[in-house]
């Protein structure tokens, strides 16, 4: 729950200009979207619900990446130790990452 906390903090409150009273799409029920649903009440705001799959897509999604037909490693740019957070944070403010990974 780290990383989809860490998320929501960084998107709704530090990159987001969110206004009370403004307009938001939260896409997808996942953790990061509930967790933005504190900040509607907190600003006030009015949200428009999405969903952009169906229940068929992730028996789908699951069998492509098992047969090894989608190159998810193309989206990791960084592997760090977990000591070294600090030199992916900044990989991360920087956005010099797409997906940055901490080791154990």
């Amino acid at each position: 729950m780290t990383e989809p906390l860490a998320c929501t903090i960084h998107g709704v409150l530090d990159r987001s200009k969110v206004e009370p009273g403004d307009n938001v799409v939260i896409s997808g029920p996942g953790p990061i979207g509930l967790m933005a649903l504190d900040q509607v009440c907190y600003k006030e705001l009015t949200v428009t619900g999405t969903n952009a799959r169906t229940p068929a897509s992730w028996p789908r999604a699951l069998k492509l990446l098992e047969e090894r037909r989608i190159n998810t490693s193309a989206l990791i740019s960084h592997r760090f130790a977990l000591s070294e957070w600090p030199s992916a944070l900044a990989i991360a403010e920087s956005k010099r990452g797409i997906k940055i990974l901490l080791k154990p």
